[in-house]
């Protein structure tokens, strides 16, 4: 509740926020750096739509586009107290563009086994050729990572509940 401390708005920034001008900065241009780049990239995509598969390659990069330009241009570290209606509507439009961008992903498969795989089958490459170990491991961090901070925030959640629930039946 924001109201306790003052109401949210430009007023709680100055009197509570840290402004980071190197992350603001780092966050502007690398957003927009990605943004140039992924023009070319879409426009290939583009060029390719007879594939099915590259229909949905290119309305990944559509999503990726509107999700760069939500967290590092237009987003870039603003808090919910300085800004909540800006915070709440780029943090709503970024989360629908994860899930979209999660399920697209899930589409691109291998036909043939139902599943994911970084080999394109190219008859006469192996497999070895194509294996991306940083990937396997970012991904397996991540699953691992995620689930750890999930418990970490449960476990707060219910920390803080049973002392709120002790101190009301006192």
């Amino acid at each position: 509740n924001l109201s306790s401390v003052m109401p949210p708005g430009p007023e709680w920034a100055e009197q509570y926020g840290v402004k980071r001008i190197p992350f603001g900065l780092y966050s502007l241009i690398f957003g927009l750096v990605t943004e140039i780049l992924y023009i070319p990239c879409t426009l290939g995509l583009h060029k390719e739509m007879l594939s099915s598969c590259y229909q949905i390659m290119f309305w990944l990069s559509l999503l990726d586009m509107v999700a760069i330009m939500a967290n590092c241009i237009l987003f870039g570290g603003a808090v919910y107290c300085s800004d909540p209606a800006m915070t709440l509507g780029v943090g709503i439009v970024a989360y629908c563009i994860w899930c979209c961008a999660s399920a697209c992903c899930l589409v691109i498969v291998n036909s043939t086994l139902q599943s994911m795989f970084f080999s394109p089958f190219i008859p006469g490459h192996g497999l070895e050729e194509y294996v991306n170990w940083p990937h396997a491991v970012h991904n397996i961090f991540v699953a691992c990572f995620t689930c750890l901070l999930y418990l970490t925030l449960s476990i707060v959640i219910i920390a803080n509940n049973s002392n709120t629930v002790i101190e009301t039946n006192y």
